[in-house]
């Protein structure tokens, strides 16, 4: 952690310098430890990927035109959020949005302090095989115990899990950790952060947190302030960030790097625009040079294209990118939004081609001193699945030179529905004043609608193809002002194989405390 001062340290001379005791040691760390609590946290924190409940009232106060900050690039950068909080007058807002004013400004005060302590600990009997926004948990049997820290303008926040025989071998864990500075308007870190790009409450087609998150470096904007400039503020508040890392050793092309970036404008209060891309490149055997970035950036990297030989010996690698948007509304007290995605598994002309797509749209309001969500969404991850003489099976999330796909330590990074799957999905959240919530959600999958995968190592997670419907529920009831208290139960009426592995019925239980 950083202060304003820097304390220079010299080289030992034990002639001149006598030995420190115990006494100034301690004395040092002290003075240390004091100005981190008395350094104003410059560098805000994000609010997490998964937050379900935050991001149900920062919506609504979005949707409702009181806030206008980018709200679909997870984790989300508190800074922005922060200064137009500060811009609100309270006076001027009704029950409803001074219930989310309310909440949204409590979890900033929680987010600011010098330093925070979670642990959470989850039973299960059965991994979480599709998960959606709000899912905190993969495996079986998980632990956690997380320490964050502010000063002034560096957070450092340590994650150490435990996971009892999971699939990818890997018990001790630091997933959630990371070290990020502040350089002017720019968080700059590394470690391994879950994200979460686009509008969608159940999939996000390019970057979900699906799979484990994959450590590296990264770059995001701390505050989306609109340009000052004439010719560029019509973009209203803006967002970006870019990340490199690397993947498994465990792979058909090991320790190859992912690559992604994203734009979120919101030119009006009511619309929101991202683009995306994703790409995997380098690795054992692969080019990794400068000049292979270079044209993985201007997207030549296909063969017998721009220099791109035949033979794949220099192809740039697999890459993704499509575009997103979130249209919100306000109405005689009603919230709610529409959004899609479509991503291109391809490129053609220059533009993402051979399309994955997702859809949805969904509504808010209050009554009896309970907030009501309802959101309608439905995916389908087979390309050219809006033409069916064009459809192609098995060609989403998969590459010929990276044969594993896009897939990390057995997960999908993208959709966790994998390729070839069509989905429709109702979901309804419920927030009530004592501070439980409920999800309940009733959904329809055809998971691998033709039958058939890719060879191994490549090839979607989900078994043969399966018709199914899942009903699941989850009820959340703070048992004091620390901790949460989480069950959940899910049903399929056909088992669905998930990595092999069948599944039917199961339910979870979560204990998460945070002080």
């Amino acid at each position: 952690m950083h202060a304003d001062q820097t304390v220079h340290l010299g080289s030992h001379q034990p002639s001149t310098y006598p030995a420190p005791s115990l006494s100034r040691i301690t004395a040092f760390i002290a003075v240390l430890w004091a100005m981190v609590l008395c350094a104003t946290p410059e560098a805000a924190p994000w609010i997490d990927t998964g937050d379900q409940q935050t991001r149900h009232h920062l919506q609504n106060l979005v949707d409702g035109g009181v806030l206008n900050t980018p709200v679909s690039s997870w984790p989300l950068m508190w800074r922005h959020i922060k200064q137009e909080l500060d811009q609100v007058e309270p006076t001027q807002l009704g029950p409803d949005q001074i219930w989310s004013y309310q909440y949204l400004r409590h979890e900033l005060r929680k987010a600011m302090r010098s330093s925070s302590f979670e642990q959470r600990a989850s039973l299960s009997n059965r991994v979480n095989a599709v998960g959606d926004f709000s899912s905190n948990r993969r495996e079986q049997y998980e632990s956690e115990f997380g320490a964050n820290f502010i000063a002034s303008k560096t957070v450092f926040n340590l994650q150490v899990g435990y996971a009892h025989e999971p699939d990818d071998d890997q018990s001790l864990r630091f997933d959630g950790s990371y070290l990020s500075h502040l350089i002017g308007n720019w968080a700059v870190g590394v470690g391994a952060v879950d994200r979460w790009w686009g509008p969608g409450w159940d999939s996000s087609l390019i970057l979900s947190h699906e799979a484990r998150p994959i450590p590296g470096i990264f770059l995001q904007r701390n505050s989306s302030q609109p340009f000052e400039s004439p010719w560029l503020s019509w973009l209203g508040p803006w967002q970006l960030v870019t990340f490199m890392s690397q993947m498994e050793s465990e792979r058909a092309v090991p320790d190859a790097r992912l690559w992604g970036m994203r734009l979120n404008i919101r030119p009006l209060r009511s619309l929101e625009l991202g683009l995306s891309r994703a790409a995997q490149w380098g690795g054992e055997g692969r080019p990794d040079d400068l000049g292979t970035f270079w044209n993985l950036l201007l997207g030549r990297d296909n063969r017998g294209d721009a220099g791109i030989s035949e033979d794949t010996s220099n192809e740039p690698g697999n890459q993704l990118a499509g575009v997103d948007l979130r249209w919100g509304y306000h109405f005689r007290g009603f919230t709610g939004s529409v959004y899609g995605q479509l991503i291109g598994e391809d490129e053609a002309g220059g533009m993402p081609s051979r399309h994955i797509g997702m859809a949805g749209a969904e509504i808010q309001t209050d009554w009896r001193e309970t907030q009501i969500r309802l959101s309608f969404e439905t995916q389908n991850t087979t390309v050219y699945f809006y033409n069916s003489d064009k459809t192609k099976r098995n060609t989403a999330y998969e590459h010929s030179i990276y044969h594993s796909g896009y897939r990390y330590r057995g997960r999908p990074v993208g959709s966790s529905t994998d390729n070839d799957t069509e989905a429709y999905t109702i979901r309804s959240q419920f927030y009530f004043s004592d501070g439980d919530h409920l999800n309940l959600s009733l959904g329809k999958f055809r998971f691998n609608r033709d039958g058939t995968n890719k060879s191994p190592p490549g090839g979607s997670v989900m078994g043969p193809e399966t018709i199914t419907e899942r009903i699941q529920a989850s009820y959340f009831r703070p048992l004091n002002s620390s901790v949460m208290l989480e069950v959940g139960l899910f049903h399929y009426t056909t088992p669905i194989f998930f990595s092999g592995t069948k599944i039917d019925s199961g339910g979870h239980l979560t204990l998460h405390a945070s002080w």
